[in-house]
């Protein structure tokens, strides 16, 4: 029998356990990698806030700024763009749950503002004083609405 030195099977062992590691330490690398690809890509995936706030923020900024007519026909053509408005607002695809809340309240103050529009220019077209007075008082109330609501979204989307 021969005798072996400790020292050099150890340093066999040595290397393939280094070997070994090496190896390891390159396949868990490649899986981060892999991993930190795949969360990015997902993430890439789903819109920002940002990018969901500004859909609501330029469909409404093209209606904004329309002042109120006093006349029949142009009381009729503020409703119907209001209408267009929240037709168009409730079509964005929106995933984030607090944006999507407020973008179906303002789905809602836009269609009472349009029915009181409405019930403003029948109102005028019929000559009736009560009538008229009630539909600009609804409207008012759908502005102060509108207002609260614009402030929630502006705090939400600021975030």
């Amino acid at each position: 029998m021969q005798l072996k030195s400790i020292f050099t099977s150890n340093s066999n062992y040595h290397e393939q356990l280094s070997w070994r590691l090496t190896a390891l330490r390159g396949r868990y690398v490649m899986l981060s990698a892999i991993g930190l690809i795949l969360s990015l890509s997902l993430y890439a995936c789903g819109e920002s806030k940002v990018s969901q706030c500004n859909k609501i923020v330029t469909v409404v900024s093209k209606f904004k700024d329309a002042s109120l007519p006093t006349d029949l026909a142009g009381l009729n053509t503020v409703a119907t763009n209001i209408d267009q408005s929240r037709i168009a607002i409730q079509a964005i695809a929106i995933q984030d749950q607090n944006i999507k809340g407020i973008q179906d309240l303002l789905v809602a103050v836009y269609d009472e503002a349009s029915q009181a529009i409405k019930a403003q220019a029948k109102a005028l077209e019929a000559k009736d004083k009560a009538s008229l007075d009630k539909a600009k008082q609804d409207l008012q109330a759908v502005a102060v609405k509108e207002s609260e609501l614009v402030d929630r979204f502006n705090g939400l989307c600021a975030n």
